[in-house]
């Protein structure tokens, strides 16, 4: 595997992580940051980007708390007040993707 897919899938992955957060934060408290829901809401629209960056709005910047969240849970250091229940939605997305 080279390392623009590896950089690739972690872009994908953080984005998968950022929307289960804001997910779990709107059931939660009702309230989401409105720009990272909007990096969101227009990645389902980029049916044709030119690379993984694009459908993200082009910048890794865009997924700053997607990437906290990755952090949070591979080093176990919660600094973006999640809860398990964001890694148990993001595990339930990557199950039904798989189906």
């Amino acid at each position: 595997m080279t390392k623009s897919n590896i950089d690739s899938q972690a872009l994908a992955l953080a984005g998968l992580f950022q929307a289960t957060h804001l997910v779990e934060q709107i059931a939660r408290t009702g309230q989401i940051n409105e720009q990272d829901l909007k990096v969101c809401i227009e990645s389902l629209f980029q049916t044709h980007p030119e690379s993984i960056e694009d459908v993200f709005g082009g910048t890794h910047s865009n997924l700053k708390l997607g990437y906290k969240e990755l952090r949070f849970f591979t080093s176990g250091k919660n600094k973006t007040g999640s809860t398990p229940d964001v890694m148990r939605y993001a595990m339930g997305v990557l199950q039904l993707e798989s189906k």
